[in-house]
């Protein structure tokens, strides 16, 4: 009879299959759970919150409205300072402001009209409402305004910048800033913004003359809570369970494997399988060990006589 290969770590192939299955099982079933996991996630991520469900595509949209006519924003000429003809304008779409409840303006105020088309052709767009959202960079009070034109003698102006504007800001005019929005230059307010497209207001920037968009309206504020400490979840929610299923599952596989092995090890004739790590070597003590012991058939009975 042939003594076993010392290189054979795993015994007799009928040893092999059962140690095999068991090893494989959890895994199975940890890649099972987990491929799961990984597309309820995604599902909602993919789902739009309910309160943005049923939003009309771009062929939905209603025709967007004829350019204000009124006589006092006829006055009006782009790429200009505020001129002393265009104050009749500028107050009424002021008063406008102050005289449509908040949630018609926001209603009514188009988010498809883009910072492009201002430039290009802003007669067109004269006196429509318009909703805006960006970063507002400088926030300025223009104070002393006579009471004709602001009945609290000031307004504000946010020099605001947005995905489609790149560099280059809109001027967003209100009277009541919402609580805790900075002021000065170099800020950074998220805002949105919902009014009339008052005109291109020229503007300068270094030695060079620009033009922005001029807005009047009512402002938004949202607070970048970025660096506060979200509370931590409750345990008996639905996402921290789902988190640690599969650490779970990891600690159950463990487990197995690691009672798997130990039976191996320890079983009945395990004393003459060697278990080191897959490798083409064999350490000295090992071979000296195999050359000791006696030769066994396939029954696992030695088959040299014991000789003195």
């Amino acid at each position: 009879m042939s003594q076993p290969d010392p290189l054979d770590r795993d015994g007799p192939a009928t040893g092999r299959r059962p140690l095999a299955r068991a090893r494989l099982v959890p895994l199975v079933t940890l890649a099972i759970l987990t491929i799961v996991i990984i597309a309820q996630a995604r599902r909602r991520d993919a789902d739009p919150p309910a309160g943005e469900r049923g939003g009309r595509g771009v062929g939905e949209l209603s025709p967007l409205p004829p350019p204000d006519d009124s006589p006092a924003l006829r006055a009006v000429r782009d790429e200009t300072p505020i001129r002393f003809s265009e104050t009749a304008a500028y107050a009424e779409l002021l008063d406008r402001v102050r005289r449509t409840p908040p949630d018609e303006l926001r209603d009514r105020a188009r988010g498809d009209v883009v910072f492009s088309e201002l430039l290009t052709r802003p007669e067109r767009y004269r006196g429509l409402p318009i909703r805006l959202q960006g970063t507002a960079r400088l926030i300025l009070r223009q104070e002393d305004l006579p009471g004709a034109l602001a009945p609290g003698g000031r307004v504000y102006e946010a020099w605001t910048f947005t995905g489609d504007s790149r560099g280059f800001p809109y001027v967003l005019v209100f009277e009541d800033p919402p609580e805790g929005l900075p002021a000065g230059d170099d800020v950074n307010a998220f805002v949105i913004f919902h009014g009339y497209f008052f005109k291109l207001l020229a503007y300068k920037a270094g030695d060079k003359l620009r033009k922005a968009p001029m807005l009047i309206g009512r402002i938004e504020y949202l607070p970048d809570e970025s660096d506060a400490v979200p509370p931590p979840p409750a345990l008996g929610g639905s996402r921290p369970l789902w988190m640690l299923a599969p650490v779970a599952l990891l600690v159950v596989y463990l487990f197995v494997r690691t009672a798997t092995t130990a039976r191996s090890l320890f079983g009945a004739g395990s004393k003459r399988r060697f278990h080191a790590p897959p490798t083409d070597q064999i350490s000295p003590e090992e071979l000296d060990e195999w050359l000791r012991s006696p030769p066994v058939d396939d029954r696992g009975e030695s088959s040299r006589d014991d000789r003195a």
